[in-house]
């Protein structure tokens, strides 16, 4: 069950720095495409991507420290 758990932070921590990355795109392609009409909404939704993406590497980082510290003990 733990491994389970381990294996669906770090699925979900993959999909959040991919759905950030992904923000990122749009945001930069509107900008390119509108320059400053938008830019306002442009700016925060990079922000957002960009603290969406160190919260999942986070998460990603304590399953992976998980994961070693499992290792340990069961070694």
């Amino acid at each position: 069950m733990v491994v389970s758990n381990i294996q669906s932070a770090f699925a979900s921590s993959v999909e959040g720095i991919k759905s950030a990355q992904s923000d990122v795109a749009k945001a930069a392609q509107d900008i390119a495409e509108n320059g400053i009409d938008g830019f306002q909404n442009n700016i925060t939704t990079l922000l957002t991507a960009k603290t969406q993406a160190k919260a999942n590497a986070a998460v990603l980082s304590a399953a992976s420290k998980t994961t070693g510290t499992l290792v340990d003990i069961l070694a």
